[in-house]
């Protein structure tokens, strides 16, 4: 009960639902996530956090930007 609690409590927002989407069809950057949602990428940044601590996404460091896939 508690892993689906925090999957549902994770997938609450309807910014992080659009990210999960956009992450099926392939990995992204947080640039790449905030132009999709037309919002700043300070918020995208905290939307991933909260995925990632969920355990839904993972980010590869690639350079000085980080590609965000689904796990």
């Amino acid at each position: 009960p508690e892993r689906c609690a925090k999957l549902l409590a994770a997938l609450a927002a309807p910014e992080r639902l659009k990210i999960v989407r956009y992450l099926a069809g392939g990995t992204h950057t947080v640039t790449e996530i905030a132009g999709m949602l037309d919002v700043p990428a300070v918020n995208v940044s905290h939307h991933l956090a909260v995925l990632k601590s969920a355990g839904l996404i993972r980010g590869v460091k690639r350079g000085r930007f980080v590609d965000y896939s689904l796990k």
